[in-house]
C-alpha cells in the first residue's frame, strides 16, 4: 500500500514540474511578471519619486513628517524622565540630610553594634532595636516620606558593612540581608551625587527601580558610606505611562528604555517574534536602534524592532552617571505610519499578488529544506534501528527540525546511557547470581557432609538397638531365666539400649540445630531492611546492656570509643556488633583478662567499624573460612552451631558494606565492618 501511494505521489510531482517547464506556462509566468513589474514600476515612482529630480515620492515626504514627530516625541520624553530622576536625586539629598534622620540613624548603628557583641540571633536583635527610642523615630520619619510622595513604594535604611536593612517601611524585610544588593548603589555615589539604579529583585524576578545616597553622621565632615537611605520607585506609575503613553505614538508606537547591556528595563508593549514576553533585565534587544542608543548615540534610523517588524524610530542617550546611562528608543510601525499609502483596491490586489507569489517561493524553499532536514533524520532513525547508538543527528534546518533534532540526539543519548546502566546492572546481578550459586554449593557440600554423620549414627545405633531388642525378647522367650540370663537382661536394658538412644537423640539433635541454622539463614535474606541514620554509640549501649552478665562473668572489659553514625537497618546492625562480642566471649584466653575493643571511624564514603580482642586467635589461612556456614574453628572446645560469623558477613552484604577478620595465634583478633555512608538500600 505504501509503496502505491508513494508511486502516486512521485506521479503527480512529475505531471506538476512537467507543467512547469511547458510553454504555456513559461508564457503565463513571463506576461504575469511584465504586468507585475509595470504596475510595481508607477507605483514605485509614485510613492519614492523619481532619482535626480526634484520629486521625492509622497512616502519619502510622510517619512521625514514621522521622523520629526518621533524626534520631538523622544526629547519630551528625554527632559521628562531627566527631570524626574533629578527631582528624585534632590529628594534622596533632603531626606538623608534630616538632622533628626542622621543623628538616631547611628545611634542606632552603635545600638547594633553593641546588641551583636551579646547575641547574634536576628530576631532577637531585632526585637530589641524595635524598643529604642531611634529605631521608632526613623521608623515613622519613613512611614511619612512615604504617605507623601506615592511614587515611593518603600524606603531602607540599610547598614553597608553587614548587609542587613536596619529600618524599613516594609517591616518583614528589617534584619534580613539585602542579597539583591547591586555594587552599583555604592560604586557610583559621590558627595552630592546619589545613585540611581534600576536592577532585578531575586526573590520576586521583578525590575526594580531606586535611588540611594549616605546618612552622613551629624558633626562629621568626611564624607562616609556607613549607612545608606535607599528609596524605591513604583516603576508602574513612573516608567509605564512615560513610556507607553502620550503623543505622536500612535497605536503601534512605544518608548524602550535599555541600559548599557540592552537589557530593557521596562516591559515591552508588544510579544516577541516567537509570542514570548520579554522580561526586563533577561531580554536583551539586538536590533540596530536600541544598539546605538546603549552606546551613547543619538539620532534617527529606519529598522526592524525587537519583532523583526519594520519601524521607524528615534534614539536618544540618558547618562545616568559619570560611568553608565540608560538608551531611550522612540518608534512607531512603519505599516501604520504608511497605512494611507495602503488604502487603494489596486494597490491591495498588487500586493496580494506579490504576497502570494512570494509565499509560493517561499513555500516552496521551506518544503524543500524541511524535507531535507526530515530525510536526514529518517536516515538517523534508520541507522539507529539497526542498532548503531553513537550516531547523532545534526543540528540544522528550520527552528522545528532543529528541536526535533535536537531531541533525537537527547533521546539516544538516554538511550545509551540506559544500556550502559542495564549492562553495568547484569554484570552486578550476574556476580550477584554466581555468589548465590557458590554459596549454595557451599551450603549442599557442607550440610551433605554435616547432615551424613548423624545420619550413619542413627543408622548404626538403630541396628544395634535393634540387636539389643532381638536379644531381649530371646532371653524373655526361655521362660525362666537364670542367674547369668538375668545379668545379660540388665545389662542389655540399663547400658546397651540407654546408650544407643543416647546417640540416636544426639544425632537427631545436631540434625535439627542444623536445619534450624539453614532456615534462620533463608528468614535472614528474606527480612525487610529498614535503612535509615543510626547513632552508634546508643546502639552499642543497646548491645552491651545484653552481654553485661557474661562480661561481668568471665571478667571481662568492654572498651566502646566514640562512634560514627552510619546509615543501616537498626535489627541488623545490632545482630551484627553483637555476633561479634558473643564470637570474642568464646574464644577469650584463659591466661590473661580478657579486653575488647569496638572502634570506628569515617573514610571518605564509608565508616569503618572494628571489634578486637585479645583472645586466643587464629592463623591466617583461617581468614575467610570462619565465614563459612556452619565452619567452627575447635567444635569440641566452642559451643554455638557455626552461624554467628556467617550471619555477619550476610547482613553485612545487605548492606553493600564488607567484613574482614585480622589475627594471629594467641595475639587476639580483629575484624572489621565496612558500610557506606549512603546505603543503595535506602
Amino acid at each position: 500500500m505504501s509503496e502505491q501511494v508513494s508511486e502516486k505521489t512521485l506521479s503527480s510531482q512529475s505531471g506538476f514540474w512537467g507543467f512547469m517547464n511547458s510553454m504555456k506556462a513559461r508564457m503565463f509566468i513571463a506576461f504575469t511578471l511584465l504586468f507585475a513589474l509595470s504596475l510595481t514600476g508607477i507605483q514605485l515612482i509614485e510613492h519614492y519619486g523619481i532619482p535626480f529630480t526634484p520629486y521625492v515620492g509622497r512616502m519619502l515626504t510622510e517619512k521625514i513628517n514621522a521622523f520629526n514627530s518621533l524626534s520631538l516625541t523622544a526629547d519630551l520624553k528625554k527632559e521628562h524622565l531627566q527631570s524626574s530622576i533629578a527631582e528624585f536625586k534632590n529628594d534622596v539629598l533632603m531626606f538623608s540630610s534630616d538632622y533628626r534622620l542622621r543623628k538616631f540613624a547611628y545611634i542606632l548603628k552603635k545600638d547594633l553594634r553593641a546588641i551583636l557583641e551579646q547575641t547574634v540571633d536576628i530576631p532577637v536583635i531585632y526585637k530589641q532595636l524595635r524598643e529604642r527610642e531611634s529605631f521608632y523615630s526613623i521608623k515613622q520619619y519613613l512611614e511619612r516620606i512615604k504617605s507623601t510622595y506615592p511614587a515611593y513604594s518603600r524606603l531602607d535604611v540599610l547598614d553597608v558593612e553587614t548587609s542587613k536593612i536596619l529600618i524599613s517601611t516594609n517591616s518583614t524585610r528589617e534584619g534580613t540581608a539585602l542579597f539583591d544588593y547591586p555594587e552599583v548603589l555604592i560604586t557610583g555615589i559621590g558627595p552630592q551625587d546619589p545613585t540611581i539604579s534600576m536592577w532585578k529583585l531575586r526573590q520576586t524576578g521583578r525590575a526594580t527601580f531606586t535611588v540611594a545616597y549616605p546618612i552622613i553622621e551629624p558633626e562629621e565632615e568626611l564624607f562616609t558610606l556607613d549607612i545608606l537611605l535607599i528609596i524605591y520607585i513604583n516603576t508602574d506609575t513612573i516608567l509605564r505611562p512615560l513610556l507607553h503613553t502620550g503623543g505622536g505614538l500612535g497605536e503601534s508606537g512605544e518608548a524602550l528604555l535599555i541600559n548599557h547591556n540592552r537589557e530593557i528595563l521596562a516591559p515591552l508593549k508588544h510579544p516577541l517574534e516567537d509570542g514570548r514576553v520579554a522580561r526586563p533585565f533577561i531580554y536583551r534587544i539586538t536590533a540596530e536602534p536600541a544598539r546605538r542608543a546603549a552606546g551613547g548615540e543619538e539620532g534617527i534610523i529606519s529598522s526592524n524592532d525587537y519583532r523583526g517588524v519594520p519601524v521607524l524610530a528615534a534614539y536618544r542617550y540618558l547618562p545616568i552617571s559619570p560611568e553608565s546611562g540608560w538608551g531611550m528608543v522612540v518608534k512607531r510601525d512603519e505599516a501604520e505610519i504608511f497605512k494611507a499609502f495602503r488604502q487603494s483596491e489596486f494597490q491591495r490586489l498588487l500586493f496580494g499578488l506579490i504576497f502570494i507569489l512570494i509565499t509560493i517561493l517561499i513555500t516552496t524553499l521551506l518544503a524543500n529544506s524541511l524535507t531535507s532536514s526530515l530525510n536526514k533524520l529518517n536516515r538517523i532513525a534508520q541507522l539507529v534501528e539497526m542498532g548503531n547508538l553513537e550516531v547523532r543527528a545534526e543540528v540544522t534546518g528550520t527552528e522545528e527540525t532543529r528541536t526535533l533534532a535536537i531531541a533525537l540526539n537527547s533521546m539516544l543519548e538516554r538511550y545509551q546511557h540506559w544500556k550502559e546502566e542495564l549492562e553495568i546492572l547484569v554484570h552486578k546481578k550476574t556476580a550477584q547470581l554466581n555468589e548465590k550459586n557458590l554459596e549454595l554449593e557451599q551450603i549442599v557440600h557442607i550440610t551433605s557432609h554435616d547432615l551424613r554423620t548423624p545420619l550413619v549414627n542413627i543408622q548404626g545405633f538403630s541396628s544395634e538397638l535393634s540387636g539389643v531388642f532381638k536379644r531381649v525378647d530371646e532371653l524373655t522367650n526361655q521362660g525362666k531365666l537364670s542367674d547369668q540370663d538375668k545379668g545379660e537382661l540388665d545389662d542389655l536394658l540399663k547400658n546397651d539400649a540407654p546408650k544407643c538412644l543416647s546417640y540416636i537423640q544426639k544425632s537427631t539433635k545436631k540434625i535439627d540445630t542444623l536445619l534450624k541454622g539453614l532456615l534462620k539463614l533463608s528468614r535472614l535474606g528474606r527480612a525487610a531492611v529498614e535503612i535509615k541514620l543510626l547513632d552508634m554509640n546508643i546502639l552499642m549501649k543497646e548491645v552491651a546492656a545484653s552481654f553485661e552478665f557474661q562480661i561481668r562473668e568471665k571478667n571481662v572489659t568492654l572498651i566502646v570509643d566514640n562512634l560514627p553514625p552510619v546509615m543501616g537497618d537498626s535489627v541488623q546492625i545490632n545482630q551484627v556488633f553483637s555476633n561479634l562480642i558473643d564470637n570474642a566471649l568464646k574464644y577469650l584466653d584463659p591466661e590473661r583478662d580478657g579486653t575488647i575493643r569496638i572502634s570506628g571511624e569515617q573514610r571518605e564514603d564509608k565508616v569503618v567499624y572494628c571489634v578486637s580482642d585479645n583472645g586466643l586467635g587464629f592463623f591466617e589461612e583461617f581468614t575467610n573460612k570462619i565465614f563459612e556456614i556452619f565452619h567452627r574453628l575447635d567444635p569440641a572446645q566452642s559451643s554455638g552451631d557455626g552461624l554467628g560469623l556467617t550471619i555477619v558477613r550476610k547482613i553485612v552484604e545487605r548492606h553493600e558494606g564488607e567484613v574482614w577478620a585480622e589475627s594471629k595465634p594467641n595475639a587476639g583478633s580483629s575484624f572489621y565492618i565496612s558500610l557506606p555512608l549512603l546505603s543503595e538500600s535506602s
